[in-house]
């Protein structure tokens, strides 16, 4: 009985509930897939959200990219996402990008090429050459903020 309550007062103190617990151990090999799209996705609109300063979102963005991400990548790291899974749902920047010793690092990797993917172009496309960077960030920040809305990055969950 005792070790009954340490395991739940362990749960409680890492935040984790057992319909999470649950939840993770009934994912389906597409399911765990789908979980990278959905990190990418978040981590494409976490950029986009820091630059139009939309701080909230950017971090609950970031958060669930984390969290998602880490999930579907350890999923496929321990053989558990099927090859036809990984090539119908995951981007195909996770497997140019999110190598490495741990897992984590991966993370990292991967983060980094997403948020230059979405903001090369918005930096290319938006800046003007003429101008200082302080004159085009207003502009900068507009559509960044359009290209949000566009992608619909508030109603990833």
């Amino acid at each position: 009985m005792n070790r009954a309550v340490v395991l739940l007062a362990t749960i409680t103190t890492l935040g984790i509930t057992s319909t999470t617990i649950v939840d993770a151990s009934e994912r389906t090999s597409e399911q765990y897939a789908q979980l990278l799209a959905k990190a990418w996705a978040a981590w494409a609109c976490t950029a986009l959200a820091d630059v139009a300063d939309q701080d909230q979102d950017q971090a609950r963005l970031f958060q669930l990219g984390y969290e998602a991400g880490k999930e579907g990548l350890t999923a496929i790291r321990d053989g558990l996402v099927e090859d036809q899974h990984i090539r119908s749902h995951v981007p195909i920047g996770w497997k140019l990008t999110a190598g490495g010793p741990t897992v984590d690092f991966g993370l990292g990797q991967a983060f980094e090429h997403i948020v230059g993917e979405t903001l090369d172009p918005l930096y290319e496309e938006t800046i003007v050459p003429e101008a200082s960077f302080t004159a085009s960030e207003p502009l900068l920040k507009a559509e960044a903020a359009n290209r949000y809305r566009k992608a619909n990055c508030s109603l990833i969950q």
